[in-house]
C-alpha cells in the first residue's frame, strides 16, 4: 500500500470515527442522569479504536474533533467540552501509547487511572467551580443531594460523587472499546 493511500485511509478513518463519537456524545446516552447532571455515554469508544489503530495523537484528535463539533450545540458554555477533552485525552493517550504491548489490559488500566486523576483535577479546579458560580451553590448541591444527600463541598462532590462515576465509565468504555477494536481492527489496518 502506498504512503498516500494509507494517509487518505487514515484521514477518512479519523473523520468517520470523530463523526461517530460526536453522534454518540449527542444522541446515544443512558436515560438517567447521575447526580442530576452526569450522563453516561460511550462517545470515547471511537477514540479508543482510532488510538489503538493509529496511535495516541489520532486518539486525542478524535476526542478533540468530537468536542469541537459539540460546541455548536453545547449547553455548558464550552466548559463541559473542555472538561471532556482533558479527561478523555488522559484516558486515550495511555491506551494508545501502550498499544504495541501484548497485554492491552495495562493500557486500559493506565487509561482509567489517567481518567480518574485528571478528572479529579479538572472537576476540582475548573468544572465544579464554574457550575457553582453560574448556577449557584444551593441549586447544584440540591441537585446532587437528591442522589447523595451528604455532599456539601467541592471535594466531597468530586471524590464521593464524580470519581466513582468516572471509574465506572473508564471500566465500561474500556470493555466496549476493547471488543469494538477487535471487531474493527482489520478494517482500519
Amino acid at each position: 500500500m502506498s504512503k498516500k493511500s494509507f494517509d487518505t485511509k487514515k484521514m477518512v478513518s479519523v473523520a468517520l470515527l470523530s463523526a461517530t463519537a460526536f453522534v454518540f456524545m449527542t444522541y446515544v446516552k443512558f436515560p438517567v442522569k447521575y447526580l442530576g447532571f452526569l450522563e453516561f455515554e460511550v462517545s470515547d469508544v471511537p477514540a479508543v479504536i482510532g488510538g489503538l489503530a493509529y496511535g495516541p495523537l489520532v486518539g486525542v484528535a478524535i476526542v478533540l474533533l468530537k468536542n469541537l463539533l459539540h460546541l455548536f450545540i453545547t449547553s455548558t458554555a464550552g466548559v463541559g467540552e473542555l472538561a471532556n477533552f482533558l479527561v478523555m485525552a488522559a484516558y486515550v493517550v495511555p491506551i494508545a501509547a501502550l498499544r504495541k504491548r501484548n497485554n492491552k489490559v495495562i493500557g486500559f488500566v493506565a487509561g482509567t487511572v489517567g481518567l480518574i486523576v485528571v478528572g479529579v483535577l479538572v472537576n476540582t479546579f475548573i468544572t465544579v467551580p464554574f457550575y457553582l458560580k453560574v448556577f449557584g451553590g444551593e441549586m447544584v448541591y440540591n441537585m446532587v443531594g437528591a442522589t447523595i444527600p451528604s455532599i456539601d463541598s467541592v471535594w466531597e462532590l468530586v471524590l464521593i460523587g464524580i470519581t466513582p462515576f468516572n471509574l465506572v465509565k473508564g471500566i465500561v468504555v474500556s470493555l466496549v472499546g476493547y471488543y469494538a477494536w477487535k471487531a474493527f481492527r482489520k478494517v482500519l489496518k
